[in-house]
């Protein structure tokens, strides 16, 4: 669905299972209609949005760079999330933990986050202190020292998340997924990387990557909160207009995945598990399909958002799943509409058939307008808890402004509205079409046999 940055998600009710399911497989809520920022192109290619609120006394200072994992090769996979982790380390003006100290000093919290088309670094903070946010994030931006202590430091706890997210059975089956549904595109690589790859990157890698991909063309800096627009904008132009760096590597566009002609299967195997998941993934639209986009949107609240979607009336509350939804992430390329749930051991192929069955449904136009209804003001609510915070609304202007258009943002919730029945069946058809999904099954072991994987 249209998203705010995943690093700061705003999630819809479940239970925490399957929320956790959804974080994993890059859940994130759409933005509520926004107040237009204003926006301008910086003389060095760099866009600047700043929003003036008056909710609370905060600011948030957002930095989006259009580089995500979908630039890596097999080489390079990984190193983006790498980056990030280096980002906050250090430059030639404060060292590592002098830059988190003076963060501390200011009332001030960070964080950053890598996804598949860009990458998100922020400062939230008291608005007062808005110029020493400004300017904490341009010195890294610009000046990251990306020093050998610093990489050693950072690899050795990318490599323990890395073995955590291998020994995590839900983090295994979303990464499968995704190579399942992507192959050789780029979206097929996991975001974190190899181990390998993190093993041995060196410090030269991470100076040819900023070279490359680092680029004021490239850069978004989102401004939202308590703040003047006539002391901002003139201070976020000095700070953030200094920037200058070419960027020596195109943006790479493959050819867009095309869907599979039938079922492709994957069963992971346990001994030890009592409950069966099932995951389907179906190939979806692309942010620059907004009509669709849209369309799937509502199609993805209606079938499996929240315990009065259809899913959850005809498979959780009959007791036929214990936990069923949807899940769709907009992307710059088509991006994956995930239909997912679990069942106790044993009842794989059962709850496959289920999900199967609900969606077939909603292929032949089976569901009342009251649904349609009910998923479009779930959208208004949802999006509302999304935006409430000065942080979601930087994430969601800096979200699109890094895959497509602010525009975006700023005229959703009317573009909602315009959705018909006949659109969420016509919407259904074209991409829940049957037999077109990549699926992945994790189920009890047999009696003698090892753990094992096998696809068919």
């Amino acid at each position: 669905m249209s998203a705010a940055s995943p690093a700061l998600r705003r999630r819809r009710p479940a239970c925490f299972w399957f929320l956790g399911l959804l974080l994993l497989l890059g859940t994130a809520l759409p933005a509520l209609a926004l107040d237009k920022p204003h926006r301008e192109i910086l003389p060095n290619g760099a866009t600047l949005l700043v929003l003036p609120t008056r909710s609370s006394p905060t600011v948030s200072v957002n930095v989006f760079v259009k580089v995500g994992s979908f630039e890596e090769t097999a080489q390079t996979n990984g190193i983006t999330h790498f980056y990030e982790h280096l980002f906050f380390r250090g430059t030639p003006n404060l060292s590592g933990p002098q830059f988190k100290r003076a963060i501390e000093a200011i009332g001030g919290t960070t964080n950053a986050a890598t996804t598949r088309d860009f990458t998100h670094f922020y400062i939230n903070l008291p608005c007062m202190q808005v110029d020493q946010g400004m300017s904490l994030l341009a010195d890294a931006l610009i000046n990251a020292e990306l020093s050998e202590e610093s990489v050693d430091h950072e690899r050795k706890a990318i490599l323990e998340e890395y073995r955590l997210s291998s020994e995590s059975p839900l983090r295994v089956m979303s990464t499968r997924i995704y190579e399942m549904a992507y192959g050789q595109h780029p979206y097929g690589q996991p975001i974190i990387g190899t181990e390998e790859n993190i093993s041995n990157f060196q410090r030269q890698d991470f100076l040819r990557f900023r070279d490359s991909f680092y680029a004021p063309e490239r850069t978004s800096v989102v401004i939202v909160g308590d703040v003047d627009l006539q002391e901002v904008i003139p201070r976020a132009r000095e700070l953030f207009g200094s920037f200058h760096r070419e960027a020596a590597v195109p943006e790479l566009l493959p050819d867009p995945v095309p869907p599979p002609e039938k079922e492709i299967r994957v069963v992971e195997t346990s001994a030890t598990t009592r409950t069966s998941f099932v995951i389907l993934g179906y190939p979806g639209p692309s942010v620059k399909d907004r009509p669709d986009i849209y369309q799937v949107d509502v199609l993805s609240f209606m079938l499996g958002i929240g315990r009065g979607s259809l899913l959850g009336r005809e498979l959780v509350e009959t007791q036929k799943a214990m936990e069923a939804g949807v899940d769709f992430l907009t992307q710059r390329h088509p991006g994956l509409i995930i239909v997912s749930g679990v069942a106790p051991a044993g009842q794989e192929e059962t709850l496959r058939e289920d999900l199967l069955a609900v969606i077939e449904k909603v292929r032949e136009g089976d569901f009342s307008d009251q649904d349609l209804v009910r998923a479009r003001n779930f959208l208004r609510s949802t999006y509302l808890l999304g935006n409430e915070t000065n942080s979601g609304k930087a994430d969601s202007l800096g979200f699109y402004a890094a895959i497509d258009e602010v525009d975006f943002a700023t005229t959703y919730v009317q573009e909602i509205e315009k959705v018909t029945r006949q659109d969420v069946i016509q919407a259904a058809r074209k991409y829940l079409g049957p037999g077109r999904y990549c699926l992945i099954v994790k189920a009890r072991r047999p009696a003698g046999e090892e753990n094992r994987s096998r696809a068919r």
